[in-house]
């Protein structure tokens, strides 16, 4: 999304979404993998466990950003003070 989003020229959006892709078809293969070589009775378990990082990212994600945020906004303000 990064490269999307600061994408100065359509080239560089259609790159992005390249990327993208890329991204969503490696968590795919990751998934299907996962599935192949773990019992039934232990998918739903191994499958959540390995998406935890998404979770904890959508509830902790944007507090470290707003305070990242509110070091950089105190930082410059103390320097031009």
């Amino acid at each position: 999304y990064t490269v999307i989003a600061s994408a100065p020229d359509v080239s560089t959006i259609a790159g992005g979404i390249v990327l993208y892709a890329v991204y969503v078809g490696l968590q795919l293969l990751r998934q299907i993998i996962i599935t192949d070589i773990t019992r039934l009775a232990w998918q739903g378990l191994v499958v959540s466990l390995i998406s935890t990082p998404f979770l904890v990212n959508a509830f902790i994600g944007s507090n470290i950003w707003r305070w990242i945020s509110s070091i950089i906004t105190h930082t410059k303000y103390a320097h031009t003070q």
